[in-house]
């Protein structure tokens, strides 16, 4: 709706979670035009056709890693996560 914003893209993902002492690494996100098939996307060249004959769509990626240390340590269980997170979606 509002086009590609690295920038509300960061806020965005860094507003998302509240982990207690986690610290967030926020990706900025990329744009990129590419062709979908199926559940894949493939990169493609900007104003040229995918093999359907439609024109190649404007993707954004974008990911984040966080990390959390428990407060205490467990036996047997690692007291350091690391959660990230993947996602791509067409805007145009």
């Amino acid at each position: 709706m509002h086009g590609f914003s690295a920038g509300a893209i960061t806020t965005t993902i860094t507003a998302a979670t509240r982990l207690y002492r986690s610290y967030r690494l926020p990706g900025a996100g990329a744009e990129f035009a590419a062709c979908a098939s199926g559940t894949t996307v493939s990169a493609a060249t900007c104003g040229t056709n995918c093999a359907t004959g439609a024109a190649a769509g404007t993707y954004v990626t974008v990911s984040a890693q966080g990390s959390y240390t428990t407060i205490v340590p467990y036996p047997g269980i690692a007291n350091n996560f690391t959660f990230t997170a993947a996602s791509v979606v067409r805007i145009q």
